[in-house]
């Protein structure tokens, strides 16, 4: 994904231009300020900004229960949503192919995985009074195909 830092589009045509690009090429922009993402900007399609409105909640809701020591509630929450997902699932099988249901599946996956490691590591960056960048992260197996994945709640970087 192509990244460009406030500074950049401040100089180079503003807000506006941004916008222009993301609409005319159809692919997201991501934000930074300071080396690290502050925003997104995607094109906008009805049934993906919904999508990633409740990714969002999700995402909020999960950190919020994490941060109050709701580790029981956060169990059945998520318990709650995959069943949701199963259910969902079933209704994509009647109009997907195996092979399709299974990309579709990993596809979200890899989002969900990555939107929870961006979260855990911001929390912890946030804790420590570091960098989300700073988080050294350890394979955890079950990735797709066997393939090992990184971890945020694995190892933290010391602090000297």
């Amino acid at each position: 994904m192509k990244q460009e830092s406030i500074g950049d589009i401040t100089r180079s045509g503003g807000f506006s231009r941004i916008v222009r690009e993301v609409h005319d090429t159809g692919e997201p922009i991501k934000i930074i300020r300071n080396n690290e993402p502050v925003a997104v900007i995607i094109p906008a399609d009805v049934e993906v900004i919904q999508v990633f409105e409740q990714s969002m909640m999700f995402g909020r809701a999960v950190r919020e229960m994490h941060n109050k020591g709701f580790h029981r509630e956060l169990e059945l929450y998520l318990i709650s949503q995959l069943l949701a997902g199963l259910q969902a699932k079933a209704l994509f099988g009647l109009a997907l192919d195996d092979a399709q249901l299974m990309k579709l599946e990993q596809s979200v996956i890899d989002a969900c995985r990555n939107a929870v490691h961006n979260a855990i590591a911001q929390t912890i960056s946030r804790e420590e009074g570091g960098s989300a960048e700073e988080q050294p992260l350890a394979p955890v197996i079950g990735g797709s195909q066997g393939e090992e994945q990184s971890s945020p709640t694995s190892k933290r970087k010391k602090k000297n």
